[in-house]
């Protein structure tokens, strides 16, 4: 059978993409160079015409498509390191960001509490002053009240005595003063 008559047949079982042999198989289709397959003409004589056939590449064709893969994969390799480059550097700018974030946040938190415990301790020592200035003020109310209590009997006998001394001159001046005292008495 020719060439083309099976691939005529074949258009078909192609087409369904199954194939009933008893039990049915799914065909994968293979791609195939079918250029050096000989073709017939449409002339009804079935005259075929011949397709060169592809050499076999040369050795420098090879180690040209060698080389040309290998400066492909090296481009790769540099793209792909770029990139890499590019994801630390992002990376590291991120960390160094996240770590300035973080040591900020510390600082803040760290100046509020530092700020609140010595706002808390003045004001302990500051009631501490107030209670000890209350305390003193007491102690010299209390000092004044009891040297005055002392003092009263002391200037009462020192007035008494400073009076007793005036009437005395007075009536030292005044004869009269002493007798008139005396009728009134």
């Amino acid at each position: 059978m020719p060439v083309v008559e099976e691939m005529k047949s074949l258009y078909k079982v192609y087409k369904s993409m199954q194939v009933d042999m008893g039990e049915k198989k799914e065909l994968t289709f293979i791609e195939k160079d079918f250029k050096h397959f000989p073709r017939q003409s449409d002339n009804t004589d079935k005259e075929t015409e011949e397709i060169p056939v592809k050499e076999k590449p040369s050795e420098a064709h090879l180690e040209e498509k060698i080389k040309e893969a290998e400066e492909k994969a090296q481009q790769i390799l540099q793209k792909a390191e770029k990139e890499a480059e590019g994801i630390l550097e992002k990376a590291r700018t991120e960390q160094e960001n996240i770590l300035q974030q973080a040591k900020d946040e510390g600082y803040e938190k760290g100046y509020s509490e530092g700020y609140q415990q010595g706002e808390l301790k003045g004001y302990e020592e500051e009631k501490g002053y107030i209670q000890e200035a209350k305390d003193l003020k007491q102690q010299a109310y209390s000092e004044r009240e009891d040297l005055a209590k002392e003092l009263e009997e002391s200037i009462i006998d020192l007035s008494i005595k400073a009076i007793e001394k005036v009437i005395d001159k007075e009536l030292e001046k005044d004869h009269e003063l002493l007798l008139n005292l005396i009728e009134n008495g």
